[in-house]
């Protein structure tokens, strides 16, 4: 591939490893199994119960290993000096001259220059890509020394913290842009969007007189048998009704306004009388077409078509109706408005319109917003379901047929808004891989600058104040950690309480916190917390902890009485009072299983027991002993844990988020 800078190829650069453990004199009980993935590089997974380990192969000290599918996304690791075990077969192992930094490498390799390549030469046409070790020796390596690739590696690493810092931004961002969705979304049918246009249009016709011609209507449509004659809904009581409406709305079932229909499937799946292998008028929609075919809430398309005599055995809608996937862990609840007449399988409930008098979209934003509502009232246990009936029997406030009109109108003028708003976030992203182009050029062209430095204070002037709020924040929380539960606490605590904050209170923390061995965690908080000016490492029989520096402490107090931090400090005194329960106690480890059983309960969208502990059975962990969560934690101490967040009324936002 030809690049911009001088290369030369590390065929000659480095040495493949394969020893295996059946050619050597160990005994394979002796050691640990490794494996190799993105996030963590070279990691126990444990001996392979039942694998002959003689096929395995055995290195020791400093090396690369890669899995030859997976590199493409960057699932390569390296061992450290003391490393001694074992690997599968299945991965690369190999290790290099001493004409190559391996930090310089690892982090060329990861990088999206070294992906490209990675890809360029490990795709041969074929259904999966693998670099074998032969490709890898024709990647492009910067044709520099060692000393030079050592200079090369501060000046990106330094850039490359300036650049995680702005995609931790970024992605903080986009998290606002969908809150905001979701309030807007909100407002609208709590009728907040409109109260100023309902002062000026007071004389417009209530909802109950719709209501009513759709009802008429309805009953007309059943005589003449164009639907289904239904078991009459329960009425609402008042007993029942979730809050109040704006005057002229009513609340009612969408059962009582829409015909409500599930999918059907011709039998067999893949049946030549019944699907095409080429594209037909007669798309056949599942839930795998939601996101791939959708285009600004709109499906548009499909992967699969059915036959004439297929559309016989599937259930026909059209662009007036609403889908909703009513089966399937994760994807329960989700909607999607049509562009194209087609046929369900069923896996959807559609929507379907009685009367054309309703506006679409309105109905269309009440179902976007109550997606994570309707996933938390699923039935059937590990296959997730929701039918017809608790479709039908779901409330939704209703407005007058104008106001409807002016709420659409209103909304589409405020996504829209959203939309630009992701457009700047993309544009952003853009701009960071830029930045990091640049930064490559600097240490690759060391004669032909294109000046980094200037990129990012041109680019990005607020991130040396976002870093400064954020290494504030963790002083104020390790300040009051040491006021409220007696003494600092570590890097666990840290990550728990930051994530806490987070996701729980609302906290406006600017780390992407993800799924790790010990709950929510941040890669790039990990690393700030031990460069974070206000706080120091003090070692003590429980481990390290983090401490108030000397110096920075009246710094951090003053802070801690500022107005604007108001807020943030009630939110870290709210999280310390549940921290000093007598389930938690101030132990690290059962705010680790706090953050975990949070996790939990979000991922399954579940309270019951049974299904939170099988996702921690699941969870594999690289504690000593400890290989799963379950491993850690008991059942009983999981059930105590949901418990406590039922009762301390977060289990509806965590569902719901």
């Amino acid at each position: 591939m030809n690049l911009s800078f001088a290369t030369r190829k590390l065929k000659g650069s480095i040495k493949r490893v394969n020893q295996k453990v059946s050619k050597l004199d160990v005994n394979p009980e002796d050691y640990n199994v490794f494996g190799v993935s993105k996030a963590d590089g070279v990691s126990i997974t444990g001996k392979d119960i039942g694998k002959n380990l003689n096929t395995y192969y055995y290195f020791k000290g400093k090396k690369f290993a890669y899995n030859p599918y997976r590199v493409n996304i960057g699932s390569i690791g390296l061992s450290d000096e003391s490393f001694e075990g074992l690997m599968s077969s299945a991965y690369v192992i190999f290790e290099t001259t001493d004409e190559i930094n391996d930090e310089f490498l690892l982090l060329y390799l990861k990088s999206p220059l070294g992906l490209n390549l990675i890809k360029w030469y490990g795709d041969r046409g074929g259904v999966r890509s693998a670099l074998r070790f032969k490709d890898l020796e024709k990647i492009d390596f910067p044709n520099l020394t060692y000393q030079e690739q050592s200079k090369a590696l501060e000046i990106i690493k330094s850039k490359q913290s300036i650049v995680d810092k702005l995609n931790i931004e970024l992605e903080h961002q986009n998290e606002l842009i969908i809150k905001l969705r979701q309030s807007i979304l909100q407002d609208a049918v709590q009728g907040n969007l409109t109260a100023n246009w309902r002062e000026k249009n007071l004389n417009i016709e209530p909802a109950s007189e719709l209501l009513n011609r759709i009802k008429k209507e309805k009953e007309q449509l059943i005589a003449d048998k164009k639907i289904k004659k239904e078991k009459p809904l329960p009425p609402i009581n008042k007993d029942e009704i979730p809050s109040e409406l704006p005057n002229g709305w009513e609340w009612c079932k969408l059962g009582d306004t829409f015909e409500i229909v599930r999918g059907s499937s011709p039998r067999p799946k893949g049946d030549s009388r019944y699907w095409s292998k080429h594209r037909t008028p007669f798309h056949w929609i599942t839930i795998a077409d939601f996101t791939p075919f959708s285009k600004m809430g709109f499906l548009v398309d499909t992967k699969e078509f059915l036959t004439e005599e297929g559309k016989n055995y599937s259930r026909e809608v059209g662009t007036l109706d609403l889908l909703i996937a009513c089966s399937g862990v994760g994807s329960v609840g989700r909607s999607v408005k049509l562009d194209i007449h087609g046929f369900i399988y069923d896996g959807i409930i559609a929507i379907r319109q009685i009367n054309s008098e309703i506006i679409r979209d309105y109905i269309g934003y009440f179902i976007k917003l109550k997606e994570s509502e309707i996933y938390s009232i699923t039935t059937g246990g590990s296959w997730l379901n929701i039918n017809t009936d608790l479709v039908k029997n779901y409330f939704v406030g209703f407005p007058p047929l104008e106001e409807q009109k002016a709420i659409v109108k209103k909304v589409n003028k405020l996504m829209a808004h959203c939309d630009q708003l992701d457009n700047q976030v993309e544009e952003s992203r853009f701009q960071a891989e830029q930045l990091m182009q640049a930064v490559l050029q600097d240490v690759f062209n060391p004669k032909q600058k294109e000046n980094s430095d200037d990129l990012i204070e041109a680019l990005f002037p607020e991130l040396e104040t976002i870093a400064e709020v954020a290494n504030l924040q963790q002083a104020m929380i390790i300040q009051k950690t040491e006021l409220g539960l007696g003494s600092g606490r570590g890097k666990v605590y840290a990550q728990k309480t930051s994530a806490n904050l987070k996701n729980i209170f609302d906290v406006d923390i600017p780390y992407t916190f993800e799924k790790s061995h010990h709950g929510e965690f941040s890669y790039q908080l990990s690393e700030d917390l031990d460069k974070n000016p206000y706080l120091r490492k003090v070692k003590t029989e429980v481990g390290e902890i983090y401490e108030v520096k000397n110096n920075k402490q009246q710094e951090v107090l003053n802070a801690l009485n500022k107005p604007e931090n108001a807020s943030f400090i009630q939110s870290v005194d709210e999280l310390l009072k549940v921290y000093q329960n007598d389930l938690i106690k101030g132990s690290t480890d059962r705010i680790e299983l706090l953050n975990t059983v949070w996790r939990a309960i979000k991922d399954t969208k579940s309270l019951i027991g049974n299904t939170v502990y099988k996702y921690l059975e699941e969870w594999e962990i690289q504690q000593g002993a400890y290989k799963t969560k379950a491993d850690k934690f008991t059942k009983s101490e999981t059930f105590a844990m949901i418990t406590l967040i039922k009762d301390l009324g977060w289990d509806k936002k965590i569902i719901h988020s």
